[in-house]
């Protein structure tokens, strides 16, 4: 049912998206499985009008990258996706709303301080 939510009617109220969000987040903490396997529904909502809805989708990515693919014996996939991830995820610095980069530093520095990915990836971030 979430999948066929139209996000764009739940924008237009704010309440509504709040539970989606809350929603988001809740399923992101509890089976970060179930939001990997829909990863391109919730890169999608990156771009959302609402900045709930971006915040929890930056919060389910990071669940994802932090649960799922943080290990060091990942395959060649999960590098990829990990990889793609936190592309995505570094490019929301740019967002237009004060408190969406507010979260996204949050965010990115909780997974720093959990030694979550390679050093590497964070490099660009400090440039």
């Amino acid at each position: 049912e979430i999948r066929e939510t139209n996000f764009v009617a739940a924008e237009a109220d704010n309440a509504s998206a709040k539970t989606i969000s809350t929603f988001i987040i809740d399923m992101a903490r509890l089976d970060p499985n179930i939001i990997r396997t829909h990863i391109h529904q919730i890169t999608g909502l990156l771009t959302a009008e609402s900045h709930h809805i971006r915040v929890a989708a930056l919060t389910a990515l990071c669940s994802v990258i932090e649960k799922l693919l943080s290990s060091d014996e990942l395959d060649d996939g999960q590098r990829k996706m990990r990889d793609d991830l936190l592309k995505k995820l570094r490019e929301q610095v740019h967002d237009e709303t004060a408190f969406l980069r507010q979260h996204y530093l949050q965010l990115w520095t909780s997974l720093i301080q959990q030694k979550k990915f390679p050093v590497k990836q964070y490099l660009p971030v400090q440039r």
